[in-house]
């Protein structure tokens, strides 16, 4: 991930890191430009797979979705809301 940030962005870069340490598969990350910022995505499985899309609860991010996208055959997208702490562009600030 990013190394140059600093504070709460750095603790949010450090976590997603620690968690994606955890998937035992090949995974991607990515930033796709949308209406309001950009959304971060994880995606994770075999091209040739399924598709499915993953969100995340509330006050979380997609880095939490890791033991779905673990045991998932399908390819799966976990999304992330810009509304919570995540590597996603924020929709607000509050």
């Amino acid at each position: 991930m990013e190394d140059t940030l600093s504070g709460s962005q750095g603790n949010l870069v450090a976590f997603y890191d620690a968690t994606l340490e955890r998937l035992t598969k090949p995974y991607q990350t990515q930033r796709v430009d949308m209406r309001y910022g950009n959304t971060h995505v994880i995606s994770a499985g075999a091209e040739s797979a399924a598709p499915i899309l993953v969100l995340h609860g509330s006050a979380s991010n997609a880095a939490g979705c890791w033991p779905l996208i673990t045991y998932r055959r399908e390819k799966c997208f976990g999304l992330e809301m810009g509304l919570m702490p995540s590597l996603s562009t924020p929709f607000f600030s509050v």
